[in-house]
C-alpha cells in the first residue's frame, strides 16, 4: 500500500480531470486547461517556504502580545489566544469593543465554551503590514484602558 500526501492526492486529482470539451464550448476550455496547469505548478511551491512565513507572522503577533497579555506562543495553528483577564473585560466585550474603536476583527474565548471565557482568538493569516497595523491599535486599544 502506497501512502500519498495531501499534495499527491490534489496533483493525480488535476491530472486525472476528463476533458471538459464535451459539457464546456470550446473558447473557454483552454481557460480551465489553464487553470488547471498552473493549480499543478502551484504545488511545486515547496511547504517550506508557508511555514517559515507563518512563523514569522506567529513569532511578531507573540512578541507583540506576549508584553500586554498572557499567552502560549502558537505551535501548530495561525491562532493566538491571549487572556484578556488583565483589561477586566469579558472576551466578549473585549471583542466587540476592539471591533467598534479600534476596527481589529477577533474572536471571543467564551466562543469556544466556558473554558474560553477571559480569552480571545487572533489569526495571524493575513499580510505582515496589516498584522503590524492590527498589533498597534491592539496596544493604542489596551493602553487607553489603563
Amino acid at each position: 500500500m502506497t501512502c500519498m500526501t495531501q499534495r499527491d492526492l490534489i496533483a493525480k486529482r488535476l491530472r486525472r480531470s476528463p476533458s471538459l470539451r464535451s459539457v464546456v464550448p470550446e473558447e473557454y476550455t483552454d481557460v480551465y486547461r489553464l487553470a488547471r496547469r498552473e493549480a499543478l505548478a502551484a504545488l511545486d511551491v515547496p511547504m517550506s517556504d508557508y511555514a517559515a512565513a507563518y512563523r514569522r507572522k506567529r513569532d511578531i503577533v507573540y512578541g507583540s502580545l506576549s508584553g500586554k497579555f498572557e499567552l502560549v506562543k502558537p505551535q501548530g495553528a495561525f491562532y493566538a489566544f491571549p487572556n484578556i483577564t488583565g483589561t477586566g473585560l469579558s472576551s466578549k466585550a473585549f471583542a466587540d469593543s476592539l471591533l467598534d474603536e479600534g476596527g481589529v476583527a477577533t474572536l471571543s474565548g467564551a466562543s469556544f465554551g466556558a473554558a474560553g471565557e477571559g480569552y480571545v482568538r487572533l489569526s495571524y493569516a493575513n499580510s505582515l503590514e496589516n498584522l503590524t497595523e492590527a498589533l498597534a491599535r491592539i496596544r493604542t486599544f489596551v493602553e487607553a484602558r489603563g
